[in-house]
């Protein structure tokens, strides 16, 4: 015997026997719980971060929206100089569109299309840019209507000049849209063709001047008049737009279309936005219970009730209510027991948290429906409500 093996020391036999086949189902044991330990460590992780990240999304994305058509609210009115204007029912002719004359509508600060259900409302927003001439100039000679494309004669030319757009107005009938071309000391032409902007000194292609005229006649004196809304005057349009509606892949947006660019054209604001809601707050005696009860008056410049039915009198729209609703990125998975998602209670559920219009009419606010998809409730939403005043209307005074 040798003395290695005298001296106790393991056997080249044994010290190549390896792992036993317990040793080795509990590595893999250790390994599969280590294992199973990490994916619910990044399930979790990555919950906490898709749920801040949706949060911080649709939280840029309604303030985004909001403080865009805030501002427009705020200047809405700018250039409207006389209270007869607001109202009037506008007849325009526009070279840029098809067809070139365009149906009449209403020359408003703001107008509302109230929808029900799922379909967003839609808010426009109307303003002037003129920086000279805000008030109202009074015609010297009538407009008749065979020859409504003839020069006019104002009392005064100051503050116009070539490129500005302007209204030419009575009270009691339609009032045109024309754009100015030349400017002499007596007259005003809005000839059709191209013609010298001697603000931008190039030559540029009237827009709003049909050839031949409108046919519409105006009085003289104190009855025809002119306001000039500026070279770029703004009637923005506000909505949701989805243009694959059912695809919850699809991004839904908030648009902006203005209706006096040459080639009109959506443009995206915000993304993620679902639905868009808003109300006049009217100044005209007639409380509906919506705001708090008091002693009201029209036009005394505070809010009587907020509705969204046309206004009788326009003058008397003082503020826009207004809320847009913003929903998470990605879908939040549904409940492994049920296979049912239940991140947003359920339509009608006292908890269904996307409300808005909350006053003594309705306490807990008024439900805005978002049950655009099958899987609506795979979503998270956030309301952004606001009132913005139409500061340009509130110191015109009494209708």
């Amino acid at each position: 015997m040798s003395l290695w093996t005298q001296a106790g020391a393991v056997s080249p036999a044994r010290l190549q026997r390896g792992m036993s086949m317990i040793e080795m189902m509990v590595a893999v044991v250790i390994s599969l719980i280590g294992t199973v330990v990490i994916f619910q460590v990044f399930q979790v992780n990555e919950s906490v971060r898709r749920e801040t990240t949706n949060g911080a999304d649709t939280q840029t994305s309604g303030l985004v929206a909001l403080t865009t058509i805030e501002r427009d609210l705020r200047t809405a009115g700018f250039g409207f100089n006389e209270n007869n204007l607001i109202g009037c029912t506008v007849s325009m002719y526009d070279v840029m569109r098809a067809p070139t004359d365009v149906a009449p509508f209403e020359f408003v600060p703001v107008k509302i299309t109230s929808n029900a259900g799922t379909t967003p409302d839609v808010l426009q927003v109307t303003f002037g840019s003129v920086s000279s001439a805000p008030a109202k100039v009074e015609l010297e000679a009538p407009i008749t209507a065979a020859a409504s494309d003839a020069p006019m004669n104002p009392n005064h030319t100051y503050g116009f000049t070539s490129g500005d757009v302007v209204l030419v107005w009575e009270s009691g009938q339609r009032c045109s849209v024309m754009e100015i071309t030349k400017v002499t000391a007596e007259n005003l032409e809005h000839d059709p063709g191209t013609y010298l902007n001697t603000l931008t000194g190039q030559n540029e292609t009237a827009r709003f001047n049909k050839p031949g005229g409108n046919g519409i006649a105006y009085g003289a004196p104190t009855q025809g008049a002119i306001s000039n809304i500026g070279q770029n005057p703004t009637l923005n349009e506000y909505t949701v737009r989805n243009d694959n509606p059912g695809n919850p892949s699809e991004n839904y947006q908030f648009t902006v279309n203005n209706l006096f660019v040459e080639s009109p054209a959506v443009r995206p604001i915000a993304e993620q936005i679902v639905h868009f809601k808003a109300e006049y707050g009217m100044d005209d005696g007639l409380p509906n219970g919506t705001v708090p009860p008091r002693d009201v008056a029209a036009n005394d410049g505070i809010v009587d009730g907020f509705t969204a039915n046309t206004p009788v009198k326009w003058n008397q729209v003082i503020a826009v209510r207004l809320a847009i609703v913003t929903r998470s990125m990605q879908p939040e998975r549904p409940d492994p027991g049920t296979g049912i998602c239940n991140v947003t209670p359920d339509w009608g559920d006292p908890l269904y948290p996307i409300v808005w219009a909350r006053g003594p009419d309705s306490p807990d606010g008024r439900p805005i429906d978002v049950r655009t998809e099958g899987n609506w409730r795979c979503y998270r939403y956030r309301v952004f409500e606001t009132t913005v005043p139409l500061r340009n209307l509130l110191w015109k005074g009494e209708v």
